[in-house]
């Protein structure tokens, strides 16, 4: 069984999160940098159960493979299986291809309301990481789990993950401007998107998107295609603010690329006063 690739960033601009890229099939994943407690959802899968699915399945085995943007990182990896009366298997609607089964004209990325984090900066009181939020009161016996508040089925105990080095990342992963008057542009940031890999990648778009993706402005010096991006290679991209508007302001930059961990994200936000 296929479970969507998934990217988690650990930032310090943005709040707690989980979205489902329609686009690239992937799960995405923001949790702050620091002061974590507890489990972070990585990656999950709804599988409809046929009526004559077999009982007493045992010793169901995961594979995975984790790269990183930062060496050293080392981690414990988990899973649970638990078993819902209904849940939709649409993890997000998008409103542009009305031939997709998971159209909607209401677009939403996190259809089932996945849980970030199960720590101090649970959202969802004790839930666990991983809860399907939207659907929770359909939870039911079964699995690795006992139904009642056990959403995500109990968690195995942890397996030690020494990620490899991402192909693609950018530093710093995210861009925190000064308060600025509104209508007024801020000195320019920078982030670098490096090719740590041994072969050539090929850059699709960088493009700024979110809430607020029209009080940044940025530019870039990268290869976009045809031209390849070569192995060891870095690029620029910079980036200012003009806020339109008081208060906080947030987008991000986002990178599409061929290599397996794209897109890259680089997370924007300021204050405009």
């Amino acid at each position: 069984m296929a479970v969507p690739n998934a990217v988690v960033t650990f930032n310090s601009s943005t709040g707690l999160g989980t979205t489902y890229s329609t686009t690239s099939s992937r799960w995405n994943t923001s949790v702050p940098k620091s002061s974590l407690t507890g489990n972070t959802f990585v990656a999950g899968v709804a599988f409809p159960v046929p009526s004559n699915f077999p009982t007493g399945i045992q010793n169901v085995a995961w594979s995975a493979s984790f790269s990183t943007d930062t060496p050293g990182i080392t981690l414990q990896w988990q899973w649970g299986a638990a078993v819902y009366t209904s849940l939709n298997t649409c993890y997000a609607y998008q409103n542009t291809d009305s031939s997709n089964a998971c159209y909607n004209i209401v677009s939403n990325s996190n259809v089932l309301g996945v849980n970030a984090e199960d720590g101090a900066a649970d959202a969802n009181g004790t839930d666990p990481a991983g809860t399907p939020e939207t659907y929770k009161a359909s939870v039911s016996f079964g699995a690795t789990g006992g139904g009642g508040t056990n959403y995500t089925g109990y968690f195995t105990p942890g397996a030690g993950v020494v990620p490899t080095v991402a192909p693609m990342s950018v530093s710093p992963s995210s861009l925190g401007f000064a308060a600025q008057m509104q209508g007024s542009t801020s000195a320019s940031m920078t982030t670098v998107l490096t090719n740590n890999d041994s072969a050539s990648h090929m850059i699709s778009s960088i493009a700024t998107a979110g809430t607020n993706a029209g009080d940044f402005a940025a530019t870039n010096n990268c290869p976009l295609f045809p031209n390849a991006m070569t192995a060891g290679t870095s690029c620029t991209v910079t980036v200012t603010f003009t806020p339109s508007d008081v208060g906080t302001r947030t987008a991000k930059i986002v990178v599409d690329d061929d290599a397996n961990n794209s897109p890259q994200t680089v997370y924007l936000s300021g204050t405009g006063q």
